[in-house]
């Protein structure tokens, strides 16, 4: 849409990028899933400065709450090296934004934090929303556990869970009724 009424050359070229980026992801995001539910694991892992991994991942959490009245804060504190599959942890990433845009229907504030804690690395994601239901709190990470959602699999933080295992990780929930929740991920500094 943006495309069409886009008289602009370059910025029809930008846009157009932009899209083809969006459907390589959705690839991805579609060849993860099947890999998933076979058991398959494939990581490739490689040092990343997070100072050149850091534009991607805030534009990721962008494209997750910047149409949703949500205020996005997020406090980047760790710029070393990481030993990750950065596509993967984009994924992480984006799963872990989508269910706080989802616990938040009525707009609300999403933090994140990044930053060293003895020889991890720490992302902590923050929301105001509704936080986690009780009945499946303890499930949360299972494949197909899902409550509320409309279009939801319950396979979103399963994937999340395996990725961060695959990475050597530790993921983990803090979640109170209507006050919202904390994801932390945990990763070995690398």
């Amino acid at each position: 849409q943006m495309m069409v009424k886009e008289d602009d050359i370059a910025n029809r070229q930008t846009f157009s990028k932009q899209v083809l980026k969006q459907f390589k992801l959705m690839n991805s995001m579609i060849r993860d899933i099947l890999a998933f539910s076979r058991g398959e694991s494939q990581i490739l892992l490689r040092k990343v400065l997070m100072n050149k991994f850091f534009p991607k991942m805030e534009a990721c959490i962008n494209g997750g709450v910047k149409d949703f009245n949500i205020d996005l804060e997020i406090d980047q504190s760790f710029n070393g090296t990481l030993l990750i599959d950065e596509n993967k942890m984009l994924r992480v990433i984006n799963n872990i934004t989508r269910n706080a845009q989802q616990a938040m229907p009525d707009g609300g504030k999403f933090v994140v934090k990044i930053h060293q804690q003895d020889q991890q690395v720490l992302f902590s994601f923050t929301d105001s929303g509704t936080g986690i239901p009780e009945e499946i709190k303890d499930r949360l990470f299972d494949s197909f556990v899902t409550k509320g959602k409309k279009n939801g699999t319950g396979l979103g933080l399963a994937i999340v869970k395996k990725i961060v295992e695959e990475h050597k990780g530790d993921v983990s929930v803090q979640s109170e009724p209507d006050k919202g929740c904390t994801f932390c991920v945990k990763l070995p500094l690398g």
